[in-house]
């Protein structure tokens, strides 16, 4: 959640020119400085904090370039794809324990249109590894809308509230499952 945070705040710097692109430098340097001291404070050895925080670099601009990409585009898709791989990828059909005929099926078929509070009671009758896919899929719907939401919500805000530290961001109870299932948000 951080990150989508640092990317949502990086992305409406991009409009501010040399000073945004400053603060936009300043925030990232804090941001990696902060990684490589918790990891530390983790207990990571000194021999492999770098090779750590090189790995972790890695993972936080390739999803501040997706996500970059697709909300510049205006690809909802796209946004929700990324979610879904970035956050919660531990619950798509590729890392499932379903036998890969069901994963074809899942992957070619699509997500099923279903609530949350169907999954817990499953009368969708999907294999508990499927219905984690759904889920999967409307967690990402739900964090994906929240972002196109803040973002257009920051496009508002001042450079001066940023610097400032008055950053405002949606309220993230609006995109639960009923507003998200109803389109309302």
């Amino acid at each position: 959640m951080l990150v989508i945070h640092l990317f949502l705040v990086l992305q409406r710097l991009k409009s501010e020119g040399e000073d945004g692109k400053k603060l936009a430098q300043l925030l990232i340097e804090t941001f990696i400085t902060d990684m490589d001291y918790s990891l530390r404070e983790m207990g990571v050895g000194d021999l492999s904090v770098g090779k750590k925080v090189r790995n972790l670099n890695s993972a936080l601009f390739g999803r501040l370039k997706a996500y970059g990409q697709s909300i510049e585009a205006d690809n909802s898709v796209d946004l929700e794809n990324h979610v879904a791989r970035s956050i919660y990828s531990d619950l798509t059909p590729d890392n499932l324990t379903a036998d890969s005929a069901d994963k074809a099926e899942f992957k070619q078929n699509g997500f099923p249109e279903i609530g949350l509070s169907q999954h817990k009671e499953n009368p969708s009758g999907l294999r508990p590894d499927m219905s984690k896919c759904v889920l999967s899929r409307q967690l990402s719907r739900n964090l994906a809308a929240y972002m196109r939401a803040a973002h257009r919500q920051l496009g508002e805000q001042t450079f001066r509230q940023l610097t400032d530290g008055d950053i405002r961001f949606p309220d993230p109870m609006i995109f639960t499952e009923e507003h998200t299932r109803t389109g309302h948000y």
